[in-house]
């Protein structure tokens, strides 16, 4: 089965060049191939995306943002959060859980060394997860259609001996 690819011309203000989308950092990639992948495997249409993303962009513009570009899948990532809560694929709260985790692994992280989820739960052993709620809903999505719930707040725990990046921080 060939899959058609999402149209970008309808994409608010993607910064892109002659060969298509351009990214400053992995994590601005990975928000959008999620978004792609979750629209290709129908859990919201494309229309629907970027009408949501043109509105997140919108209301960031009138909270201030200078709209220089850098912010772009901030908004992006905003934007694939609200998407995910009102489709029922990941509850709000496990996703702020989620990401008060990555925050305390981030602190938690000698300089240097890649954040792994892990160091958010000091003398615990490897594998046990206080908060499964959002990898239970990921791992909906990961048995029907391949991708997880992965977003700047709500990261995903990393495979047994993988290692994860610092997110970024806003």
């Amino acid at each position: 089965m060939t899959r058609s690819p999402v149209p970008l011309d309808g994409l608010p203000d993607l910064p892109r060049d002659q060969a298509g989308p351009v990214f400053n950092e992995p994590w601005e990639a990975q928000a959008f191939a999620l978004a792609v992948r979750l629209s290709e495997a129908g859990y919201f249409s494309w229309s629907e995306w970027s009408s949501l993303l043109g509105t997140e962009i919108q209301a960031a513009q009138a909270r201030g943002d200078p709209d220089l570009g850098q912010t772009y899948y901030r908004h992006w990532l905003n934007a694939l959060e609200r998407m995910c809560v009102a489709k029922g694929l990941v509850q709000r709260g496990d996703m702020r859980r989620r990401k008060g985790e990555w925050r305390q692994a981030y602190l938690n992280t000698p300089h240097g060394q890649a954040v792994e989820l892990q160091a958010a739960f000091p003398g615990r052993e490897s594998g046990s997860d206080s908060s499964p709620g959002v990898i239970r809903a990921a791992g909906r999505l990961r048995d029907q259609s391949g991708p997880r719930v992965v977003t700047e707040r709500s990261r995903r725990a990393p495979r047994p001996g993988s290692k994860s990046t610092r997110p970024p921080h806003n």
